[in-house]
């Protein structure tokens, strides 16, 4: 189990089978002892001003998203080490899954071992959105 504050909140992996571990995911966690609950919205890469940013590029995508996600995190008093579960919505399933290993790292070094989902979709809001990640997170 992982210690995340004073509060004893923790976050149990359940991982049977170990291949996910590749990615820097578990199959499911199980939260105990948690006070607080953050359903963040699908974030995507706009910046601070809401203009889209890095058209074509998914990688740079991701990272603004990620950056995204780190502000509301602290936003609300919480860490990448708080959230439970991502979903990456990707307009290109093939260029993530080729990316995969770099992109994971990224959530991985910060502290994040979330369950999670990769649903490929038609299209996002913004026609040059190729990803929008999601979490919850847990305090």
């Amino acid at each position: 189990m992982i210690n995340l504050e004073e509060r004893a909140v923790q976050i149990k992996p359940i991982n049977p089978h170990t291949w996910r571990n590749g990615f820097h995911i578990k199959h499911a966690v199980e939260v105990s002892h948690g006070q607080r609950v953050l359903y963040c919205s699908g974030q995507t890469s706009n910046d601070a001003d809401g203009a889209s940013m890095h058209p074509g590029d998914d990688v740079a995508q991701f990272k603004l998203a990620w950056k995204n996600i780190v502000e509301l995190l602290t936003a609300a008093n919480m860490k990448p080490s708080n959230i439970a579960r991502m979903t990456f919505y990707t307009t290109d399933t093939d260029a993530f899954v080729t990316h995969a290993a770099e992109l994971s790292t990224i959530w991985s070094q910060a502290g994040a071992r979330p369950a999670c989902t990769l649903p490929g979709v038609k299209s996002l809001l913004e026609a040059n959105a190729m990803i929008a990640v999601d979490v919850t997170a847990v305090a």
